[in-house]
């Protein structure tokens, strides 16, 4: 198994080799957006936000899932694992730090944070006046 820390914030990529195939799986603890790839060829994707999250799919006649959960939503770790034929067969941890970093940046992990819960009010006062209009214009 080979990891790569990405680029991008919130992330998490982790390779996983199956005979002559490489899966990727990247998954946004920012959107929920997950992504299962092989061979750079896209298999599978969702947007979740449960705790466990699992893709299933065949590869030369093998079934593969591999399972993502989230052991606390504010401390991790987040686990990522392969099961082919419903064995275990490699996984990868990451916890919150590591997915809160952002390589080649200063950005610190509580600006994260601070943004989401920033965004987060906007759209908590957006939707508080959408709604009131909306209530107000239908009331008659």
């Amino acid at each position: 198994m080979t990891t790569s820390d990405m680029t991008k914030p919130n992330h998490s990529v982790s390779f996983f080799d199956i005979g002559d195939h490489v899966i990727r799986v990247e998954a946004s603890y920012l959107t929920g957006k997950e992504s299962v790839y092989v061979d750079d060829k896209l298999i599978s994707e969702k947007l979740t936000w449960r705790f466990t999250s699992e893709h299933n799919f065949e590869l030369e006649g093998k079934q593969i899932r591999v399972r993502l959960k989230v052991g606390n939503l504010f401390t991790g770790p987040v686990s990522i694992t392969l099961w082919v034929n419903g064995e275990e067969i490699d996984s990868d941890v990451w916890n919150m730090k590591r997915i809160l970093k952002t390589t080649g940046s200063s950005q610190n992990w509580w600006k994260t944070i601070l943004t989401i819960f920033v965004l987060g009010l906007i759209g908590g006062v957006i939707g508080y006046f959408i709604g009131g209009a909306l209530a107000t214009a239908l009331k008659g």
